[in-house]
């Protein structure tokens, strides 16, 4: 009988243990670092591409395999402060840089999302909407 308390006893514990050191592994995980070079998936010699900053996100449309790239999105970005699965900002527009420019969104504010290694935004032209994925180049 004390053999078997103590091996219920050994169990609840092990099991206390593994439960408390992987709270400790999250806590310890450090915030996702966005910046760098982000790409979609060409398309007939045509893709979008972003540059993540430290405070700011700014997207070209990429056309003739890469000879050609117009403005689509300069804006704000706000890194995560803390470690997150997902994570998603409200980019402000920089219109001084992007009203000048033929391609560009006009919109105010852009929604910007990261999940499963990916960023995502919306773009719409013409009355059609597409979200747009990229994954980093580096």
């Amino acid at each position: 009988m004390i053999k078997k308390y103590f091996l219920m006893m050994c169990m609840c514990l092990s099991v206390f243990l593994l439960t408390a050191c992987g709270g400790k592994e999250e806590a310890s995980k450090e915030p996702v670092d966005l910046s760098g070079t982000w790409k979609s998936e060409v398309n007939d010699g045509a893709w979008m591409e972003a540059s993540v900053t430290s405070d700011v996100i700014s997207i070209d449309w990429v056309s003739d395999d890469g000879n050609s790239r117009s403005v689509y999105w300069i804006g704000t970005y706000e890194a995560p402060a803390e470690y997150v699965e997902e994570y998603s900002w409200t980019s402000q527009r920089d219109k001084e840089k992007t009203d000048v420019e033929l391609l560009a969104s006009t919109d105010d504010t852009k929604i910007f999302t990261y999940s499963n290694k990916e960023l995502r935004y919306e773009v719409s032209m013409m009355n059609v909407t597409k979200e747009v994925t990229l994954k980093k180049e580096n």
